[in-house]
């Protein structure tokens, strides 16, 4: 019997697997889009009031967004990466905006089916569109917090404005 065959298909089945996986893109994005700003940023977000509050806190002060019931956890988690993406005035964030996994989450967050038929194109252009859409109306309000002298200081802002004053 012959064993030269079945060791030379092995070995030319494994260099295919292998030259394929050399080539495939990793996957950078997840269900979760706020996955890149968490590995940026350990410990810096917290999901309250059964995921309908997200406070993304890089340094005693926060970006946190509040939502109505009626705002799916998925939607505001959204709503939260494309705001700390596009908008959020934290200067921690620089080098995180600067790199391609941000980028390609905040891609990935405009292409879900949901957000698609009102997107012309990508980019901070139609972050404000999807923002509105889930938040507008005022099912999302944002808020700044600062947590300073073990006190909790909250600050409501209109998400919408604060939408407009930085575009």
């Amino acid at each position: 019997m012959n064993t030269k065959v079945p060791l030379l298909y092995l070995i030319f089945a494994t260099s295919i697997m292998y030259a394929q996986s050399q080539h495939e893109k990793p996957e950078m994005f997840s269900d979760d889009p706020l996955r890149q700003l968490t590995r940026a940023f350990p410990r810096s977000i917290e999901f309250k009031n059964q995921g309908h509050l997200i406070e993304f806190c890089p340094h005693n002060t926060c970006d946190a967004f509040s939502a109505a019931a009626s705002v799916s956890e998925r939607s505001l988690e959204d709503l939260a990466y494309l705001y700390e993406f596009y908008y959020s005035g934290f200067i921690y964030l620089e080098d995180w905006r600067a790199g391609d996994e941000g980028k390609a989450d905040a891609e990935q967050v405009f292409a879900k089916p949901e957000y698609r038929h009102r997107l012309p194109e990508g980019g901070r252009s139609a972050a404000p569109c999807v923002i509105e859409e889930i938040g507008g109306g005022g099912r999302v309000r944002l808020l700044f917090i600062r947590y300073d002298e073990h006190r909790r200081n909250v600050v409501p802002l209109n998400l919408i404005r604060e939408l407009s004053r930085a575009n």
